[in-house]
């Protein structure tokens, strides 16, 4: 009797342990990525001629070093609290098709919203976990855009 339960208590221990090694590896082969690519987005920006713009503060920094200042994104839109560089969004006001990155549905949703209500159409597109609004008609002052969209971009 004795035998059979240490016999029982390793079978358990080793069928424990083999349960909690698959989970570990399903779990490590369904990984997604857990930050997005700005990396890529840059790339892609880049390769849209898409080289100014807004984005939210997590990613127009990361564009700007990313790309060696190639690509020019503010926050003064989406987070006018968070721009930090003057200079880019000065920028901006003589800018002729400026490109509005969103990392979040919602804030998309509403900024084409904000389009609508302007009278403004854009050319849209997704890229990764980001929306990309760009090529405004007719171009829009940034001062009306931000009334239209105020409290909803991000």
């Amino acid at each position: 009797q004795r035998i059979a339960s240490l016999l029982n208590w390793r079978v358990t221990s080793v069928a424990v342990a083999s349960l909690l090694l698959l989970n570990g590896l399903a779990n490590f082969w369904d990984a997604k990525p857990r930050y997005p690519d700005y990396q890529g987005l840059a790339e892609f920006l880049e390769s849209k001629g898409l080289t100014c713009g807004y984005a939210p503060y997590v990613a127009a920094y990361p564009l700007v070093y990313l790309s060696n200042e190639r690509l020019i994104y503010t926050p003064a839109l989406h987070e006018p609290e968070y721009d930090r560089y003057a200079k880019y969004t000065a920028f901006f006001t003589h800018a002729e098709n400026p490109a509005f990155v969103f990392v979040d549905q919602a804030g998309a949703d509403h900024f084409r919203q904000g389009l609508t209500d302007l009278n403004t159409s854009s050319k849209e597109q997704p890229w990764g976990l980001f929306q990309i609004f760009h090529d405004l008609a007719p171009n829009v002052d940034m001062e009306r855009l931000r009334s239209a969209t105020r409290g909803q971009a991000n």
